[in-house]
């Protein structure tokens, strides 16, 4: 029999594998971050941290834990008066964390995620009463909290991946009593509320 000519041969496709998702990957991040207090304070600044977490991918289907670290500049002002006696107060907040479970969708390269879970930070007060109510007071607060938030990440090469993230942070309040004015002062503290924003990159291992 004669050989077979080119035509009769099957033709072949390449086959490429879909980018995966699952194992575990450590990152950096920068941002910006806004805050208010359900008592009228306001304040923003940057932040800057690390993640680290991992991803388990089922079809299309990504689930995930990651925890992260920020340093926070965050600062603040706030005055009150109440019965005679004005409260000039400075608010600062130096880190924030979040342990958090991620929900997503992933598209080859592209993955769309949910997030949701844990927060924890510490509030730094420093003020001044005058009037019936005199001399300074500070305290530093541990709170508790939840973040809820979302992104979008993009598997740039094979192992580095690029993401932007929103989060939304929500803390406890709290009441201090105050033994360095005169006379002493109990003041309570609404809770804070935080916007994040920011970009960052993971190394996957």
């Amino acid at each position: 029999m004669g050989a077979a000519s080119a035509a009769d041969l099957p033709a072949r496709t390449a086959y490429v594998q879909p980018y995966n998702w699952t194992g575990f990957y450590a990152g950096l991040n920068v941002g910006g971050i806004w805050a208010t207090n359900s008592d009228g304070a306001r304040g923003s600044g940057a932040i800057g941290g690390g993640q680290l977490g991992y991803n388990w991918q089922t079809g299309n289907l990504v689930f995930g834990l990651e925890t992260d670290i920020q340093a926070s500049s965050v600062r603040g002002s706030n005055t009150t008066t109440v019965g005679g006696a004005t409260f000039s107060e400075t608010l600062r907040q130096r880190y924030f964390g979040t342990v958090r479970g991620r929900i997503g969708f992933a598209q080859d390269r592209w993955l769309a995620y949910v997030t949701g879970g844990y927060a924890y930070t510490t509030i730094n007060h420093e003020g001044t009463a005058t009037g019936t109510v005199t001399g300074p007071y500070s305290a530093s607060n541990f709170k508790n909290g939840y973040a809820l938030g979302g992104g979008v990440e993009w598997a740039a090469w094979d192992r580095w991946t690029l993401k932007a993230e929103y989060l939304h942070l929500s803390f406890q309040g709290n009441t201090n009593i105050y033994t360095t004015t005169v006379p002493p002062v109990s003041i309570t503290y609404g809770r804070p509320s935080e916007n994040v924003l920011r970009i960052g990159a993971n190394y996957r291992f």
